[in-house]
């Protein structure tokens, strides 16, 4: 196989995990606030609820593209690029099983670290180039909570990310260490 066609598998089996994933924390999450609120239409309607994703995409795809007049317009629609690329970045390097991998970097817990402070580049950008004060304002309260490293370390995984006595950096290998 050559190179460029190994990249792209790897790419499109990472594409495929991020967007398949996403479509099924769509619908736990409906499903969940759904039961909370008790709403029958996502929980039975329409093969008990499961084309809500679909109903989901159609009402995105419908939705009006409104900028704002005093807007940076590039910035502004360049924004949510800066979350999304920073989203697909962290599937990179999390293996999808012990063979495949997109890339084994020596240092994949700080890559994860590093990447996913990238996303609050994305909301920046957003409050900034939208002219307006108060998303600034959100910005500000966002970009405390979430772009401190050790806010980073206090995640999901806290005996593993706080303890760093590991015996490799490589994420295959801690996902091992976890597991087994």
């Amino acid at each position: 196989m050559s190179f460029g066609s190994e990249i792209l598998l790897k790419v499109g089996v990472v594409l495929a995990f991020a967007l398949n994933g996403a479509v099924i924390f769509t619908l736990m999450d409906v499903k969940a606030s759904a039961w909370m609120q008790r709403r029958p239409g996502p929980l039975h309607v329409g093969l008990r609820g499961l084309i809500f994703p679909l109903a989901e995409v159609i009402k995105f795809i419908q939705k009006e593209d409104i900028i704002p007049t005093k807007v940076d317009k590039t910035i502004f629609k360049l924004a949510p690029a800066f979350v999304l690329f920073s989203v697909f970045g962290l599937f990179v390097v999390v293996p999808i099983s012990p063979t495949l991998v997109v890339v084994d970097l020596n240092l994949g817990v700080f890559y994860l670290l590093a990447i996913s402070t990238l996303s609050t580049l994305g909301v920046l950008v957003a409050g900034w180039s939208s002219a307006n004060k108060y998303s600034l304002l959100g910005f500000n309260s966002i970009f405390l909570n979430n772009s401190s490293p050790i806010n980073k370390l206090k995640g999901p995984f806290p005996p593993l990310t706080l303890n760093l006595k590991l015996p490799s950096f490589l994420s295959h290998e801690i996902l091992f260490i976890i597991v087994s």
